[in-house]
């Protein structure tokens, strides 16, 4: 589309009239709560994105200037059309040397800065520190050159965090490869709350993490690898708060927040070139060098770890069998109901760096649990209106077992036993269950569990006939 003969564009804002930094005035949630609530501005913005305008005088009125938009309005659409249109194959009939053309056609060769596009919008670039694809828990920035840069705009009154660049992609597995690169837009890169965006972004200028009080690059360096999801899906830090987090004896257990209904699963990494090698703090690491076993054990680390998932809490036990180093990775999703499960997609949330210097004593698997959750699950309780008696994935019963007395005033001890029920709400639903322990026949085990049923409620009625690890 072409503008019209009498349109001409604003002049820049001079650099020397930007405000100064300081703590914003709003916070994005108290702004808007949904990305829907910019429906007709993103879909307009997406629309011109298609386009190859001749002049960039022609890209600004299409986009900005043929309809009445507000300051927030404009910030948006030019956010939503950087993020929709592919950079590298943008072009314009005629291009000046420094001219606006120029700075847009510079991304085709990584060149470009965003803050040059911001019409009549006070903009800033920041360079600084991120914790990008490549990042692992513990690395270190200390001593290197900024690796990212992303935006500081300035709209009713307050200056905003934006990052266009990690708005647009998202990486679909572990590797740093173009065929990894999925262009996804995401939301939570569009004024990024402060004391969430410190997590991931560290700038030069440490007036720019907008926070009554910066942290240091240290303190940013310690803290968990973080992605936006972690922050989608409202979960919180309980205990572990710094990245590196280390075991007692081969044995961990973690406890995270969570304050909205959703599904969480993990993965757990071992570095192979801390296998027998008894410097691991100073032994540096990269994603190829991390793998699903542990040398010469020919088992899924992913048996190493029990996920507990209650009513706020997701609780991970773990007993690890090798000394050396490991990297867990948390997935969440966000859950309104079962169907939105089936449909949504588990997302890396958070990740840390795990030092074991000695295995546990009982390294022995868990079993394969038919679901990433032991105890449970929320979507499931839900979808088929069940009350458990028992919230944890995990019962613990005294060690200290009741006995009877034979006629040799002998105490034998008596078998545990545990009562698990589930209250119904829907008849129809039937529940069923095994009882497993490592090492012993699920059908053997059978005689030492009875299912009551009711139409109001389900008993499992569960015999344990030694002291140990039942499941």
């Amino acid at each position: 589309m072409k503008a019209p003969e009498g349109f001409r564009l604003p002049n820049p804002i001079d650099f020397e009239t930007h405000p100064p930094p300081e703590l914003p005035k709003y916070l994005k949630h108290q702004v808007y709560d949904k990305p829907e609530v910019f429906a007709k501005v993103d879909s307009h913005a997406i629309q011109v994105a298609e386009y190859q305008h001749p002049t960039f005088r022609d890209l600004m009125w299409d986009l900005l200037y043929r309809y009445k938009l507000d300051e927030l309005e404009r910030a948006r659409v030019i956010f939503r059309w950087m993020t929709a249109k592919d950079m590298q194959n943008i072009h314009f009939e005629n291009v000046p040397p420094d001219s606006p053309e120029d700075v847009l056609m510079s991304f085709s060769t990584n060149r470009g800065t965003f803050s040059r596009i911001y019409s009549e919008i006070h903009c800033i670039t920041v360079s600084g520190y991120a914790k990008g694809v490549d990042y692992l828990p513990g690395d270190k920035f200390c001593g290197l050159p900024p690796n990212h840069s992303w935006n500081v705009i300035y709209i009713r009154g307050s200056w905003q965090l934006v990052d266009v660049h990690w708005a647009a992609r998202y990486l679909s597995s572990g590797k740093n490869v173009p065929e990894n690169v999925v262009y996804e837009y995401d939301d939570f890169y569009f004024m990024m709350e402060p004391q969430q965006a410190v997590y991931s972004h560290f700038p030069e200028d440490q007036r720019w993490q907008l926070l009554p009080v910066p942290l240091t690059l240290s303190q940013f360096e310690n803290l968990p690898l973080t992605k936006s999801q972690f922050f989608k899906c409202a979960i919180d830090f309980l205990q572990q708060h710094h990245g590196v987090v280390r075991t007692q004896d081969g044995c961990l257990r973690m406890t995270l927040g969570f304050w909205r209904p959703g599904g969480f699963t993990y993965k757990l990494q071992y570095l192979v070139t801390s296998y027998n090698n008894p410097d691991l703090d100073s032994l540096t690491a990269y994603p190829s060098e991390l793998t699903d076993q542990v040398p010469n054990l020919n088992v899924d680390l992913k048996c190493f770890v029990l996920q507990e998932t209650t009513k706020d809490r997701l609780n991970f036990f773990f007993r690890l069998p090798a000394s050396g180093i490991y990297y867990l990775t948390i997935y969440a999703q966000e859950l309104s109901s079962l169907a939105v499960g089936r449909e949504s997609t588990f997302r890396a949330a958070c990740e840390y760096k795990i030092i074991c210097n000695s295995p546990a004593r009982d390294a022995q698997p868990y079993p394969i649990c038919h679901d990433a959750n032991w105890g449970p699950a929320w979507s499931h309780v839900h979808h088929y209106a069940l009350e458990p008696s028992h919230t944890e994935g995990v019962i613990s019963i005294p060690n200290e077992l009741d006995s009877s007395v034979n006629s040799n005033g002998h105490h034998t001890p008596l078998p545990k036993t545990v009562d698990i029920r589930f209250q119904k709400h829907r008849p129809e639903v039937n529940l069923l269950a095994k009882l497993h322990r490592n090492g012993v026949s699920d059908d053997f085990l059978d005689q030492y569990q009875r299912v009551t049923e009711t139409v109001r409620e389900t008993l499992f009625h569960v015999t344990l006939p030694e002291p140990g690890k039942f499941y």
